[in-house]
């Protein structure tokens, strides 16, 4: 069964312009093994906004490689269509959100 992943951290730019690419980097662990996998990214778009999810799954399988499986910087991109304070929301398995910002220009 998919699970939310708990992020740690996340990176963005303080300021970008408008019309270019925000990179948001996430990091955390996704679980305790191999067989813990990043699935995708759930994504509400705003117009000032995104709100994303990371899910990830366990595949199952017998045998693990015994290693933390880590988000290690995996990058979601999205193109800001106004200017103005454009805000990040990534939510967490508990209920609580991770929050940032960047100022569009």
């Amino acid at each position: 069964d998919p699970f939310i992943i708990r992020v740690d951290s996340l990176r963005v730019a303080k300021t970008i312009a408008l019309g270019d690419t925000l990179t948001c980097r996430f990091w955390g662990v996704i679980g305790p093994d191999l067989c813990y996998q990043f699935l995708r990214f759930g994504v509400e778009e705003g117009a000032d906004r995104i709100d994303l999810t990371l899910w990830g799954r366990h595949t199952g399988d017998a045998v693990c490689a015994m290693a933390l499986s880590e988000l290690r910087g995996r990058e979601y991109h999205h193109v800001p269509v106004r200017r103005g304070t454009f805000r990040i929301f990534v939510h967490q398995p508990d209920g609580s959100a991770l929050k940032d910002s960047v100022r569009v220009e």
